[in-house]
């Protein structure tokens, strides 16, 4: 099923796959491929690139696979999608230009505290996020200037002065 990887291309759902318990972070993902809806199992590997485990078209008589998973054991574990796992898909739309889309843990107060502050503000929580390391990014430079220019007067004041 060569177009597989093209639901990554448009807006397509997605929920992580915890079916079962394996050695990497799995995904579900259901979207609009060249002939039809197409179901994706598939991991994130570095540097953001999606490795397609398996994937089925829409019809679940019509299952098709990608070979081995990464642990090389059979990749023909796509069964349809029960109820709980319908409910927990959530939309993901293509990645803006000048954006990247990542995946990184974060503990779950530091997530509530952005939330809530982004709510109180009426913006997004990932742009409040954005803003503060904007923000951090900005601090950081110019603490790393002045500590540069407090440095070399220093070095100053010590040199001798030539005559």
């Amino acid at each position: 099923m060569a177009d597989a990887a093209l639901i990554f291309d448009g807006f397509y759902l997605t929920h992580e796959d915890d079916r079962e318990r394996y050695d990497e972070q799995r995904f579900v993902s259901v979207g609009q491929a060249v002939n039809g809806v197409v179901v994706v199992i598939h991991t994130i590997v570095a540097d953001d690139h999606i490795h397609l485990i398996s994937a089925r078209r829409q019809n679940p008589m019509k299952r098709v696979t990608t070979g081995k998973n990464t642990h090389g054991t059979a990749a023909d574990d796509v069964p349809p999608l029960s109820k709980r796992q319908l409910a927990k898909l959530r939309p993901v739309m293509p990645v803006s230009k000048g954006k990247t889309r990542i995946t990184i843990m974060i503990d779950d107060d530091v997530l509530a505290f952005f939330r809530d502050r982004a709510e109180h503000d009426g913006i997004g929580y990932q742009t409040l996020l954005n803003d503060m390391l904007r923000n951090g990014m900005a601090e950081r430079e110019g603490t790393l200037e002045k500590t540069l220019r407090k440095i070399v007067r220093e070095e100053l004041r010590k040199a001798p002065i030539a005559a």
